[in-house]
């Protein structure tokens, strides 16, 4: 296989889900007695990938054709349990007698499954069916119905194109309107309101999901669930918005007061005084990233706001790399934490404590990325640390707290793998931000932090 071909499997694979593949389910449920053949037997069982084999249930021959017994004589050839005869090698699986046409189909990953002599038997995600399913240009346009959205307005679209069937919007549309009329925000208690949310975002996703054919594949894809969950989680915030974010405005007023004052007084300070490498000169320009900060404070749904801080985070590590001797210096998340808090004091932005526990839980966990996930975390331990640091004349006496002591994983981003886990000074007085494994830091390489 091409580099390309290896590299879009790779991709398939990362979005599948057998747990939620409408062909595997129907193994289990509606034809049993194959799926317990085939695990007595220690038979190969292969599931079509969820947008390969279409919306419509397997019959009971294409279940037969897709489960394989071992050729007593040929090495690397199979017999289905309806006579067909396929060749495997590698990761490819060629049909050969019995098929109304030749087709290779690509094995996407393997997993190992247990009789109830807890003998293995092996499951095969493929690429697509060994006969019938999707149509390639079927499959292309459910891929497109899925790219990625770049703005709110794209994905309002999409689900005006293909949710407007059944209840999945209307029921959300009355639950936006309880809440808006009933519900009382607490403080101390926002990720209870976070979780109301999330599940008003969810039952809608899965009603969606039942009522638009369109949709389907959002059941076994994850890379289209993701898509979808973001856009229904924009309509609901859009609708929630005012009385979301004016509880938050008013329940942090103290919080926004003294991060105000502690900004205020650090504002003269040089990038030296934050204990920022000596690498980077005090002389970088981060004037592109300051005036992108009051974007992280707009917009009446996380995603706009994630777009802003993201391009806060780029325009830093640009400025950095402008300003420093290529190839002599790779800027790390230590570095990262105390040059975001330069860029905030600079700033001064208006409601910047209650726009960061917004987003850290407003931001759904579902559509988290490493990157964003990791964003977000970083913002969090910032304000936090401008919130709780003390002034820089007792700071010249002695140290800071230390950030972690202020910062609490949130289910933003507690299952980033790659997101840290806390912030701290780091041992010679910096402020540091630690891995979400406890050892070492991230590094933005190629345009990424890894």
């Amino acid at each position: 296989f091409s580099q390309e071909k290896l590299r879009k499997a790779a991709a398939m694979a990362a979005d599948e889900d057998l747990e939620n593949n409408l062909f595997f389910n129907e193994l289990k449920t509606n034809f049993k007695e194959l799926f317990d053949q085939a695990a007595a037997e220690q038979l190969v069982i292969c599931i079509p990938s969820a947008t390969s084999f279409g919306r419509r249930p397997p019959t009971r021959s294409a279940i037969e054709t897709h489960i394989l017994q071992p050729s007593p004589f040929f090495r690397g050839q199979f017999e289905s349990l309806n006579g067909k005869t396929l060749s495997l090698d590698g990761n490819k699986i060629t049909t050969q007698t019995g098929f109304t046409e030749r087709r290779e189909v690509t094995v996407l990953f393997e997993e190992l499954f247990y009789n109830k002599e807890y003998k293995p038997h092996r499951v095969l995600c493929i690429s697509r069916p060994f006969e019938g399913g999707v149509l390639a240009s079927e499959a292309s346009a459910s891929q497109d119905i899925f790219k990625e959205h770049k703005s709110v307005d794209e994905q309002l679209k999409f689900l005006r194109m293909y949710a407007s069937h059944g209840e999945g919007l209307n029921k959300a549309n009355k639950s936006v309107a309880e809440f808006n009329q009933s519900y009382v925000m607490v403080k101390h208690f926002v990720a209870e309101t976070a979780k109301k949310i999330e599940k008003i975002i969810i039952l809608a996703v899965e009603t969606l999901i039942s009522d638009n054919p369109a949709l389907a594949s959002c059941r076994g894809t994850k890379k289209h669930r993701a898509v979808l969950v973001r856009a229904v989680q924009s309509h609901v915030l859009q609708g929630v918005h005012e009385r979301l974010l004016l509880s938050l405005n008013k329940m942090y007023e103290v919080e926004e007061k003294r991060l105000k004052a502690n900004i205020r007084e650090r504002k003269g300070q040089p990038l030296s005084a934050l204990g920022i490498d000596a690498k980077i000169p005090d002389s970088v320009d981060l004037s592109q990233p300051i005036a992108l900060v009051k974007q992280i404070c707009q917009g009446n749904v996380p995603l706009p706001r994630l777009l802003a801080l993201k391009s806060v985070m780029e325009g830093i590590t640009s400025g950095v790399e402008r300003s420093v001797k290529k190839g002599s210096f790779t800027l790390a998340t230590d570095d990262l934490l105390p040059l975001l808090i330069y860029v905030l004091i600079q700033a001064e932005c208006s409601d910047l404590y209650s726009s960061s526990e917004y987003l850290k839980h407003f931001f759904s966990a579902e559509q988290c990325s490493d990157e964003w996930g990791f964003y977000v975390a970083t913002l969090t331990a910032a304000v936090e640390f401008l919130l709780n640091a003390d002034s820089p004349e007792n700071s010249a006496a002695h140290a800071d707290p230390p950030v972690q002591a202020y910062v609490a994983p949130t289910p933003a981003y507690a299952a980033v793998s790659s997101a840290p886990a806390s912030a701290a000074p780091a041992s010679n007085g910096r402020v540091g931000l630690g891995s979400a494994a406890g050892g070492g830091s991230l590094a933005y390489v190629g345009g990424g932090w890894y």
